[in-house]
């Protein structure tokens, strides 16, 4: 199947993803690959050992496509939690507010909040003179989260791109990576 290109929708979008959220493993949670991935590395990237991405089961494609579905529903994560994830990234405390306490696969794509899909990621992020931080994901997030719910990607192609690469997932569905600052 053909994937349109969608140039500018991210735009219109203004969602801010903000993470208010909680919850210790609550048992097993499906990985999102059915083997290996190779998957992209760089700050912009989680530690893949401690924020392998976790998809969560009772959010599958026939919830995220239906009219009702909003992400307030799965959203829990409490600050103890978020203070854990930030202690294993070495970020200290007292500098949370600059990053997003984000979903690696995000709960539009049926993301868990299981730790091992958390990570802090920089609010903006200079890499090479573009901002690869957490509110250009937040756009691609977005995106991803449109196509599946009107059928143009599966939920399971969705999580695999945006686990697998999100900022080629971003050029290629929403075009060139903000400049840095801008």
């Amino acid at each position: 199947m053909k994937r349109p290109q969608i140039i500018g929708l991210a735009a219109a979008l203004c969602l801010s993803v903000t993470i208010t959220a909680a919850a210790i493993p609550h048992g097993p949670h499906p990985a999102i690959s059915q083997g290996p991935i190779q998957r992209a590395t760089g700050p912009q990237y989680p530690n893949p050992n401690l924020t392998p991405g976790v998809a969560d089961p009772s959010i599958t494609e026939a919830v995220v496509t239906s009219p009702n579905f909003t992400t307030r529903n799965f959203r829990d994560v409490p600050d103890s939690e978020k203070k854990a994830d930030a202690k294993e990234y070495g970020v200290d405390w007292s500098q949370h507010s600059l990053y997003e306490f984000d979903h690696f696969i995000s709960i539009e794509i049926g993301g868990s909040n299981d730790i091992k899909n958390l990570w802090p990621e920089p609010l903006h992020l200079n890499v090479n003179g573009f901002d690869e931080g957490a509110k250009t994901k937040d756009r691609i997030e977005d995106v991803l989260g449109r196509l599946v719910h009107v059928g143009t990607i599966s939920l399971v192609e969705a999580q695999q791109e945006i686990t697998t690469d999100w900022v080629a997932a971003y050029k290629q569905r929403i075009g060139p990576l903000p400049r840095f600052g801008s």
